[in-house]
């Protein structure tokens, strides 16, 4: 088709139809088919190295996430390692707790028991404390008591000591009462009755109704400078007298001799008569009741040094010291016994007590407790 020239109109731009020889066509064709196929080869090829850059780092990449997954695995094989030793650690952890909670638990327990016993305890030590501070007010009351007590004690026996033998102030004086001792052959007589003749030469029988039920006893000395008194007064005078006699004899024997009657009677017509030996500690002061229920206190001389039982105490041979008349057993019961050393107590013919026993107890309990007495004034 040979080329042509046109005219054509599109919108408003002119477009001009011209007429080209077709060899120049194709040869334009074939150049620009050239080019676009140059063109396209380029681009091609670019892309290719494209690619190309693409796999490389794609491979690359691939090597790296290779190597970072290997190294997560790795990693994370680890990390699960850890988190199973640490799973264990926690569950033997967890026994440990609860074991410890167990323990705890248990001295929680043991805690509340100990203070439930602290409390106990502590309650127990205040009342103790109380009792303690109670106790040791009695304690110091009674030893107040006591010290009072053990005061009168001493000095009831220091009297019992100062009025078993006659003072010398009154033994150099006593004698113009009379004298109821003799000699003869070389041994020396001392006569009751005419010891209690003295005793009623000397002294008047009265009774002291300012003591009311006191029945207090007056001292030897007192009995000597007043020359008065009653049953028991004339019994401790009697009981020092014929004690000191037996003392300051000069006599290798002595005798005492006990009588119902004068003697004067007794060697003409007979008497009850009694001669004993005895020594100062065989006479005895004896308190006790008569057969018609009175009171009366008179001088006693024992058999024996002993005059703890009831056949012993009856064998004491009695006379009465206002007159000296021989008695012989004539209480029904005893009241109370004076030695040289003791006031002994009885009910009926059963010792009591004695000023000697109850001295022991508080000297027992002195020397246990340490309690000390202050004997001031005594």
């Amino acid at each position: 088709m040979p080329a042509s020239k046109f005219h054509g109109k599109r919108g408003k731009r002119l477009f001009v139809a011209v007429a080209v020889p077709l060899a120049v066509v194709l040869i334009l064709v074939s150049a620009w088919a050239y080019a676009e196929t140059t063109r396209l080869n380029e681009l091609v090829r670019t892309k290719n190295i494209r690619i190309s850059n693409l796999q490389t780092e794609l491979s690359d990449t691939q090597g790296e996430y290779a190597t970072y997954k290997r190294n997560a695995e790795d990693t994370i094989a680890g990390k699960n390692a850890e988190i199973v030793e640490k799973a264990d650690r926690i569950t033997r952890l967890e026994a440990d707790v609860s074991n410890l909670q167990l323990a705890v638990s248990g001295l929680e327990r043991d805690v509340q028991d100990w203070q439930d016993r602290y409390s106990e305890t502590y309650s127990e030590l205040q009342m103790t404390s109380q009792e303690l501070s109670q106790a040791q007010a009695e304690l110091d009351e009674l030893s107040a008591l006591t010290s009072e007590s053990y005061s009168q004690l001493t000095g009831m026996l220091e009297w019992v000591d100062k009025n078993a033998y006659l003072p010398s102030s009154i033994w150099d004086e006593v004698h113009t009462c009379g004298d109821p001792v003799t000699v003869s052959g070389g041994d020396c007589y001392v006569n009751t009755y005419d010891l209690g003749q003295d005793m009623v030469n000397c002294f008047d029988y009265s009774l002291d109704e300012t003591r009311g039920d006191s029945q207090s006893v007056s001292t030897c000395k007192e009995f000597w400078k007043g020359k008065s008194g009653d049953c028991d007064d004339f019994a401790l005078f009697a009981a020092a007298w014929l004690r000191k006699e037996i003392e300051e004899s000069s006599c290798e024997n002595i005798w005492v001799v006990l009588q119902d009657q004068p003697s004067w009677v007794c060697d003409f017509a007979g008497c009850d008569r009694k001669t004993v030996t005895a020594s100062p500690d065989d006479v005895y002061v004896v308190c006790g009741a008569l057969a018609d229920g009175s009171g009366h206190c008179v001088v006693g001389i024992s058999k024996g040094d002993d005059i703890g039982s009831e056949e012993e105490l009856r064998d004491i041979r009695l006379f009465e010291p206002q007159g000296g008349k021989y008695l012989g057993d004539e209480f029904t019961n005893l009241h109370a016994i004076i030695s040289d050393s003791d006031l002994m107590f009885y009910n009926g013919w059963e010792v009591s007590r004695t000023l000697l026993g109850i001295k022991k107890g508080y000297d027992e309990f002195i020397a246990r407790y340490g309690v000390s007495f202050s004997l001031s004034g005594h």
